[in-house]
């Protein structure tokens, strides 16, 4: 699979002013942008293995996305990305949509240099 795509990168700004704050949030995602994806699989991985009882009741799983079968070379299969986003207190996440969490998408935050998968609702 192909993951190099264009996606929109989104800054939420109080009076459409970009902080030193958020200049400082795009820097950090800068030099951590070649370490993002791996620690992203490893953390869909984990959530995904997690709910993965809850959701084979009301997902059709693919036979490669199956218990037995996904990997970190696989999960990421389930999510597409739509943003990089920005939010005014300088908070950074890649957001998705995910056919585990329909109704609100994830996001993947690294302001604090590690990756926490959470429900966009809590960064945008």
């Amino acid at each position: 699979m192909n993951y190099k795509k264009w996606l929109p990168f989104f800054i939420s700004s109080d009076d459409k002013v970009i902080t030193d704050k958020i200049r400082e949030a795009y820097v950090t995602y800068l030099m951590m942008r070649g370490t993002l994806w791996d620690k992203m699989k490893d953390k869909m991985l984990d959530y995904y293995l997690l709910i993965y009882d809850d959701i084979k009741e009301y997902m059709d799983i693919p036979k490669s996305l199956r218990k037995g079968k996904v990997s970190k070379d696989n999960v990421l299969e389930m999510v597409e990305f739509t943003k990089l986003f920005i939010s005014t207190d300088a908070r950074i996440a890649w957001l998705a949509e995910s056919p585990t969490d329909e109704e609100d998408g994830l996001g993947f935050e690294f302001t604090s240099g590690e990756i926490k998968l959470i429900g966009q609702p809590e960064i945008i």
